[in-house]
């Protein structure tokens, strides 16, 4: 089997445009691809204190757009990218770590 083949889960790309005086402004749907999606995050802890690092990660096709600065929708669930990874700069496929949105 292919990594293609656990492209299950539909993602939502989102964009923001700024608003007025940097207020937010509106989220658009820039496009939806389908993607390998693993809800475990990874968290450690630390002077009494748990970090988390990232909630969610999934992998997609390497030609998909993504910027750090999208917003991410999975199962109506809201995640910021914390990191985008070509997966062994083989230009294959995408690693993208997800932190969700408070």
């Amino acid at each position: 089997m292919a990594i293609e083949d656990y492209y299950d889960t539909l993602v939502s790309r989102i964009t923001m445009s700024t608003g007025s005086w940097g207020s937010t402004g509106t989220r658009t749907t820039a496009g939806t691809f389908y993607a390998a999606f693993n809800p475990e995050g990874q968290e450690a802890m630390g002077a009494d204190r748990k970090t988390v690092f990232y909630d969610a990660r999934f992998y997609c096709d390497a030609d998909e757009t993504l910027e750090h600065k999208d917003l991410i929708r999975i199962n109506s669930v809201d995640y910021n990218i914390v990191l985008i990874k070509d997966t062994f700069n083989m230009g294959h496929h995408k690693k993208v770590l997800l932190k969700r949105q408070a």
